[in-house]
């Protein structure tokens, strides 16, 4: 008798891009039932345009509005005829925060055993550590009888937005015949980067070796770090100042939607991009150091390379990757050659 699923998911981008997989799944295998999603602001820009989420709410987790936003969002739910009998909530979200909201939104509730709180909820599933991420939180879809072999097989789904023009950089991606691949060099996670040098001499291997332009991305945090790759990669080369557009800074998540479905190739370190990526079954090289592919985190598109140094002892060393290496080597990306990121570039562009 479920008419309505209530997603609660408010973690980081790269997981929010990976529950795409769930709603997906539970809109192709219950086509009935409508999905509301309880998310962060980027969830939010992210999932505001895709079919399957028919309503999105915002929670501010770490804003002194918080509150007011959970009494909000259950009094239009309660407006729109969610009630005990017709909803679910599955919490995807394991935090304390989310175990206290699910309870005060007062609809039945299935979560994982690992959640804080988890003994608030209804039901309880394992959130199994040897799954990818994108199948762990599809767990929860078992409350509703979808099956273990649809749940593993499950992958991220994110449907494309049509460039509007309005900035100038949008043009060039407008043009058909241009071709582009993607370096990603930042991430949340200061050991999770692959040096900047070596993102300098791949750079200049793919453009001395193919004919593609060249677009680095990152947040407005990480508009330092693709300048200076910029910079860098003129300065050893002015003359492929054409063929390099840094949007580092430049794009929303709404516009990352426009862009990856136009790329034939993504470079970037264990971060929210390689998920992007999978979305739009997007070609990838994946550069693993202190994290490894291991831990569930791994690409999901069908075409696909991680680079890791599996010989060395000490990694994984943490589950998102310190600040500082613990050893004070940084083995684990310094050992990563840009040739060995190059051929298996030049492996799946073949």
């Amino acid at each position: 008798k479920i008419e309505h699923v209530i997603w609660l998911q408010t973690a980081f981008i790269g997981d929010l891009v990976l529950s795409s997989a769930s709603f997906c799944l539970l809109a192709a295998k219950r086509k009935k039932i409508k999905q509301h999603l309880i998310t962060t602001a980027a969830g939010a820009e992210i999932y505001k345009s895709q079919a399957e989420i028919s309503g999105v709410y915002v929670l501010r987790k770490k804003n002194i509005k918080f509150l007011g936003d959970l009494f909000e969002v259950k009094k239009i739910l309660r407006q729109k005829g969610l009630n005990k009998k017709n909803t679910l909530i599955l919490q995807a979200h394991k935090s304390y925060r989310s175990s206290l909201s699910s309870f005060y939104l007062s609809f039945p509730t299935s979560t994982f055993e690992e959640s804080s709180l988890s003994f608030l909820a209804d039901w309880r599933t394992p959130k199994v550590a040897v799954f990818h991420e994108a199948s762990r939180q599809s767990l929860l879809l078992a409350s509703l009888n979808i099956s273990r072999e649809e749940i593993l097989s499950v992958r991220p789904k994110l449907k494309g937005l049509s460039f509007t023009g309005e900035k100038t950089w949008h043009k060039l991606f407008l043009q058909e015949d241009k071709k582009f691949i993607a370096l990603v060099p930042g991430s949340v996670w200061a050991t999770k980067k692959w040096p900047l040098s070596s993102y300098k001499d791949l750079a200049l291997k793919l453009l001395g070796e193919t004919e593609y332009q060249l677009i680095f991305l990152g947040s407005e945090k990480e508009s330092k770090e693709t300048l200076w790759l910029e910079k860098e990669v003129l300065k050893a080369e002015p003359k492929f100042k054409e063929r390099i557009i840094n949007l580092g800074g430049k794009t929303d998540l709404s516009e990352l939607l426009m862009v990856f479905p136009r790329l034939l190739l993504l470079i970037a370190n264990d971060s929210s991009a390689i998920h992007f990526a999978s979305a739009f079954d997007l070609a990838t090289v994946a550069i693993f150091g202190p994290t490894s592919s291991k831990m569930g985190f791994s690409p999901k598109a069908s075409r696909k390379k991680s680079i890791e140094n599996d010989d060395l002892d000490c990694r994984p060393c943490h589950v998102h990757g310190p600040k500082i290496c613990p050893l004070s080597h940084f083995a684990c990306m310094n050992s990563v050659s840009s040739q060995k990121v190059f051929l298996a570039c030049k492996e799946l562009l073949s």
